[in-house]
C-alpha cells in the first residue's frame, strides 16, 4: 500500500486549496474571493484539510470515494498506476464549495505534454476559469448565445497553447482529418450528463479510440452524472468523487392542484397566485434589511408574461420587489437587467425560463421559487422541431438550485420553494432524458456518414441507443434533401459531400450552396444567417399599434425571408448614411441586436464558403487592405475594441436607482456617436471591422431584388427547407390572417406565428381564388424554417410558394392517368386537361435535370481548382 510523503501531502494539499480557493493552505484568499466572506473561506479551509487528514494522511476508508491512497502517485499528485485503458470519472457528488468553477487543476497541464478539454454542457462551457474572461469580453452578445462565437469560428491558439478549450463538434471536425487525434495526450469531457448529440457520438468514437492509442487518457467530469450507465459502457472505470461543500439550503414543499391538473392536460393556464404567496411569504419571514432576490423557474414567454403582471401589481402595492424577465426573446439590454443591483430594502424577483439554469450566474440569488417544469426543444420522427413541456428530472431540479453558480446556497444560505409535494419529487425521474432519444437524428447522420470511418448509425455503438425507426427517418430525411443517394448503402451524392464540409445545418447549407451554383450567395447569405438567429422583431413589432403600422413599409408579400432581405437592406443603409439606426430600429419594432448577430454570422458564413473554396476570397485592392490610410484606421479600430473590452469586464452591474439616468445618457451618446467608431460601442466597431463601404454597396445593390431574381432565390430557399412544407387549409378565407390554419404532414391545424408577415399583414396572398370546382392555378403551399409547439402548435419563417413548384423538390411523384399527379405521398395535383399535365411534368423534369445539372458542374468546377 503506497502512503503519501509530507512532502507529497503538503503539495497536493496545496494543489486543492489553489483549485478551490485560490490561494495556497498557508495564505489567505486570493483577489478573486474578496466578495466571499472570511468566516466561508476559513470554513472551506477547514474543510479541506479535514479532508486531507481523513483520506490522504490517516489512512481513512470511505465506499463514496476512489481510495487515493492505494494509487501510487508522481510529483504532480497523479496516479501512476491506473491502466492506460481505464478512465477516470471525476464526480463532485452534487455538492460544490463556493465560487467553485469547474476547471482542470492547474497540474493536470503541467503533466500532459497536450491536452484538450471539452464542455458537453452546450452554453455552459463558459463557466471555464479559462473562458471567463473571453465570456465578459462578449457580454453584449445574447445569454443564450454566447458560447458559439467564441468557440465555434475564433480561436486563441498560439504556438503555447499546452490545453485547448473546445465543443465537441470542433473536435469531431478535427477527427475528419485526424482520426486518432495524434496531437492530444488526453481528453477532457466536462459536462458529460448533458448528453447532447454529438457528445454521444463524440464519447463512442473515443471509447474505440483508446482501444488503438495506449497512450490516450480519457477523463469525464460531471456533476450529475448516471454513474452506473457510464461505468457500464466503459466497463467498470474507476471513479473519483471529489466532496464539496454547500451553504445551509432549506427545502419547502408548496404543492398546488394545478399541478397535478397541468400533468393531466396539454393546455392550461397557469395561475399566478402560488407565486404571490410565495413572496408575501418571504416578506413576512424575512426583513427588507435582509439582501436576498428570488429566481423563479416557469415554462415559456406565455407563463412569464401571466405571472409577470400579477407579481408587478403585488411589487407597486409594497414598494419591496423589482419585477425582471428573463428569455431568450428579449433584447439583450432588457436581458442584462437581471445583473444590476436592487437598492437597498428592495429585492429583485426574477421570472426565468430553464435559460437560468445553464446559461447564466447572477449573484445574490437567495430564494429559488421552482415550478418542477422544463422546457425542451424536441422533434417528432418526421423532423418537426416541438418545444414541449414536461415534467423534469432529479438531476435537473438539483441543477436549478444546488449544481451551477450563482444559485442559492453557493454564496450564502438559500431556500428552494418547491411547487409540488415530496411525493411528487420522489415520482421523477432521476435523469432527463438525453438529446439522442427525443429530436432528430439527420444531422448527426451526416456527421457519422462524412467522417469516412465506416460509420452506420444504425450499428454505431451508442452508449444509448435510439430507436430503429428514427434512425431510419434521419437517413430518409437525408435522401428527400439530396445529401444521399436514394439506391445506394450511406453514400453522399456530390451535394451532400460539399454540404457536409460546413460546420451548419443541412438545410442552411443546401441554401448556401445553392446560392452559389446560382450566383446569388449575397442575398442568400442575409437569409442563411436570419433564420439561424432569434428573428429581429421584438414583442412590440405586432403588439404595439404604431409600431405595426411603421413596420408594414418593411414588409413583403412573398414570405418572412424576403421580409428580411427588406429589413437588412434598410439597416445597412440606415447605418451608411443617416446615422439614426437606433433609433430607426425601436420606432419599426426591431432589436438591432439581432440584426448585429445576423451580420457577424452572415461575415461568418462567407469565411465558410470561401475556407471551402465555394467562392472565391477578395483581394487585398477589393478590401481596401492595400490602403495605408484603411490599414492605419483598422488598426486603431481593433485596439479601441480591446480596450473596450477589457473596460467591459470591470462592470458587475449597476445600482437600479442609477439605471435610468445612466441608460438614458448611455443611449443619447451612442445615437450622437454610432458612426464615430471611437466613441461606438463594441458590436458597432466590431460591425465596421467587418463591412467596409464597399460591402456597404454590394448589400445595397444586390438586396434591390427584380422579381426574376426574387423568384430563383424563393426556390433556392424553399430548396433548402424541403421537406418542410404545409398547405392552406380551405376555410382559411373566412379567418383572420393569425387564425388560419395550414395543415403539416403530421400536425395537422396549425397556426401561423402572429409575428409571421404573412399573418400579420399579407394573409390574402394564401387565397386560392378557386373557381365553383376547386381549381385554381394559384394554389399556395408554405414552407416554414420552423414548427414551435407551446400552449398551440406554429410554424415560423413562412415561405408561400406556388404550389406546382413542389414538383422541382419532391422525392416521390405518382402519375397513372395525366388526370392527377401524387407527390409524397400527401399532396395530390389534379388537371382539367391531360396536356397540362403532360406540359407540367415535363417542364419540371427539365428545370430538376438542369439543376442537378449545375450542382454536379459546380462542384466538379470546385474539386478541380482545389
Amino acid at each position: 500500500m503506497y502512503s503519501l510523503t509530507g512532502q507529497e501531502y503538503d503539495s497536493f494539499k496545496n494543489v486543492l486549496f489553489n483549485h478551490y480557493l485560490g490561494c495556497s493552505a498557508s495564505e489567505g484568499p486570493s483577489r478573486d474571493n474578496k466578495d466571499a466572506s472570511q468566516e466561508s473561506l476559513d470554513t472551506q479551509k477547514r474543510f479541506i484539510n479535514n479532508y486531507f487528514n481523513r483520506f490522504l494522511r490517516n489512512g481513512g476508508e470511505s465506499k463514496d470515494h476512489f481510495d487515493l491512497k492505494r494509487l501510487k502517485c508522481d510529483d504532480y499528485g497523479i496516479p501512476q498506476d491506473i491502466s492506460k485503458r481505464y478512465f477516470v470519472f471525476a464526480q463532485r457528488n452534487f455538492q460544490e464549495p463556493p465560487n467553485h468553477l469547474s476547471h482542470i487543476p492547474p497540474w493536470m497541464i503541467r503533466h500532459f505534454e497536450y491536452a484538450v478539454q471539452l464542455s458537453m454542457d452546450f452554453v455552459n462551457d463558459l463557466k471555464f476559469k479559462k473562458m471567463k474572461e473571453l465570456r465578459k469580453s462578449q457580454k453584449d452578445l445574447p445569454i443564450a448565445e454566447r458560447k458559439n462565437e467564441i468557440l465555434e469560428f475564433e480561436t486563441t491558439k498560439s504556438k503555447r497553447t499546452k490545453m485547448l478549450f473546445l465543443t465537441e463538434g470542433l473536435l469531431l471536425r478535427q477527427m475528419e482529418n485526424d482520426s486518432l487525434l495524434q496531437q492530444y495526450n488526453v481528453v477532457i469531457l466536462d459536462e458529460v450528463h448533458e448528453r447532447h448529440l454529438s457528445s454521444d457520438l463524440l464519447i463512442g468514437l473515443l471509447r474505440d479510440l483508446i482501444g488503438k492509442r495506449d497512450d490516450l487518457k480519457l477523463i469525464l467530469m460531471s456533476a450529475t452524472i448516471n454513474l452506473e450507465l457510464f461505468k457500464n459502457y466503459f466497463e467498470g472505470a474507476p471513479v473519483v468523487q471529489v466532496p464539496g461543500r454547500l451553504f445551509p439550503i432549506q427545502l419547502r414543499y408548496h404543492p398546488i392542484k394545478q399541478y397535478i391538473a397541468e400533468n393531466e392536460k396539454k393546455s392550461h393556464k397557469i395561475d399566478p397566485e402560488p407565486y404571490v404567496r410565495i413572496l408575501e411569504l418571504i416578506d413576512k419571514q424575512f426583513p427588507s434589511t435582509e439582501r436576498g432576490d428570488a429566481l423563479v423557474f416557469l415554462n415559456g414567454v406565455a407563463e412569464i408574461t401571466t405571472v409577470a403582471e400579477a407579481l408587478k401589481t403585488y411589487a407597486e402595492l409594497t414598494k419591496g420587489w423589482i419585477i425582471l424577465l428573463l428569455h431568450s426573446t428579449l433584447s439583450v439590454d432588457e436581458q442584462d437587467k437581471v445583473f444590476d443591483v436592487a437598492p437597498s430594502g428592495v429585492r429583485k424577483c426574477i421570472l426565468s425560463t430553464n435559460i437560468a439554469e445553464t446559461s447564466v450566474t447572477i449573484d445574490g440569488i437567495r430564494f429559488v421559487i421552482d415550478s418542477g417544469k422544463v422546457c425542451n426543444f424536441l422533434r417528432n420522427t418526421k423532423a418537426q422541431r416541438i418545444l414541449g413541456f414536461k415534467g423534469f428530472s432529479r438531476s435537473t431540479e438539483r441543477n436549478r438550485y444546488f449544481s451551477f453558480p450563482g444559485r442559492a446556497g453557493r454564496t450564502g444560505p438559500g431556500i428552494c420553494y418547491r411547487l409540488y409535494s415530496e411525493e411528487q419529487y420522489s415520482k421523477m425521474e432521476d435523469f432527463t432524458t438525453s438529446e439522442i432519444n427525443r429530436v432528430s437524428l439527420q444531422d448527426m447522420a451526416l456527421r457519422m456518414i462524412s467522417l469516412n470511418l465506416g460509420l452506420d448509425p444504425r450499428t454505431f455503438p451508442f452508449i444509448e441507443r435510439p430507436e430503429e425507426e428514427k434512425l431510419n427517418e434521419a437517413l430518409n430525411i437525408l435522401k428527400f434533401q439530396g445529401v444521399l443517394y436514394p439506391d445506394r448503402e450511406n453514400q453522399l451524392t456530390a451535394l451532400g459531400s460539399t454540404i457536409a464540409k460546413l460546420p451548419v445545418d443541412v438545410a442552411i447549407a443546401k441554401m448556401l450552396v445553392l446560392g452559389c451554383v446560382v450566383d446569388h450567395v449575397e442575398v442568400i447569405l442575409t437569409v442563411a444567417a436570419g433564420l439561424s438567429v432569434q428573428s429581429p422583431f421584438t414583442n412590440r413589432s405586432y403588439r404595439e399599434l404604431d409600431v405595426v403600422q411603421r413596420r408594414e413599409g418593411l414588409t413583403n408579400s412573398m414570405g418572412d425571408p424576403f421580409t428580411l432581405i427588406e429589413i437588412f437592406r434598410e439597416w445597412m443603409l440606415q447605418k451608411s448614411t443617416t446615422g439614426k439606426v437606433r433609433r430607426w430600429a425601436l420606432e419599426n419594432g426591431i432589436d438591432e441586436h439581432r440584426m448585429f448577430e445576423i451580420s457577424k454570422l452572415r461575415f461568418q458564413y462567407r469565411q465558410i464558403l470561401e475556407d471551402a473554396g465555394l467562392i472565391e476570397k477578395p483581394d487585398a485592392h477589393e478590401l481596401g487592405e492595400d490602403d495605408s490610410r484603411q490599414r492605419r484606421i483598422d488598426q486603431g479600430d481593433r485596439k479601441k475594441l480591446l480596450d473596450m473590452k477589457r473596460e467591459a469586464r470591470k462592470v458587475k452591474g449597476v445600482f437600479f436607482s442609477e439605471i435610468k439616468k445612466k441608460r438614458e445618457k448611455f443611449i443619447a451618446h451612442l445615437i450622437e456617436n454610432e458612426k464615430d467608431p471611437l466613441k461606438a460601442d463594441v458590436k458597432t466597431v466590431e460591425f465596421l471591422l467587418s463591412y467596409k463601404q464597399r460591402d456597404f454597396e454590394l448589400i445595397r445593390r444586390t438586396h434591390k431584388l427584380r422579381r426574376k431574381d426574387a423568384e430563383v432565390i424563393r426556390i433556392i430557399i424553399a430548396a433548402g427547407l424541403y421537406p418542410n412544407y404545409t398547405f392552406p387549409d380551405p376555410l382559411n378565407k373566412y379567418q383572420h390572417g393569425q387564425e388560419m390554419f395550414v395543415h403539416t404532414r403530421m400536425k395537422p391545424f396549425t397556426l401561423i406565428h402572429p409575428n409571421s408577415t404573412i399573418a400579420q399583414y399579407h394573409a390574402e396572398t394564401l387565397d386560392p381564388r378557386a373557381d365553383s370546382e376547386g381549381r385554381s392555378v394559384r394554389h399556395k403551399i408554405l414552407f416554414y424554417g420552423l414548427l414551435l409547439e407551446t400552449t398551440k402548435p406554429y410554424i415560423c419563417n413562412v415561405l408561400p410558394l406556388p404550389a406546382l413548384n413542389l414538383l422541382l423538390f419532391a422525392k416521390k411523384v405518382i402519375c397513372d392517368d395525366w388526370k392527377s399527379v401524387l407527390v409524397d405521398e400527401f399532396v395530390e395535383f389534379t388537371f382539367s386537361r391531360d396536356s397540362h399535365c403532360k406540359e407540367i411534368l415535363q417542364l419540371s423534369t427539365q428545370i430538376r435535370m438542369e439543376l442537378n445539372r449545375g450542382e454536379r458542374l459546380f462542384i466538379t468546377t470546385l474539386k478541380f481548382h482545389r
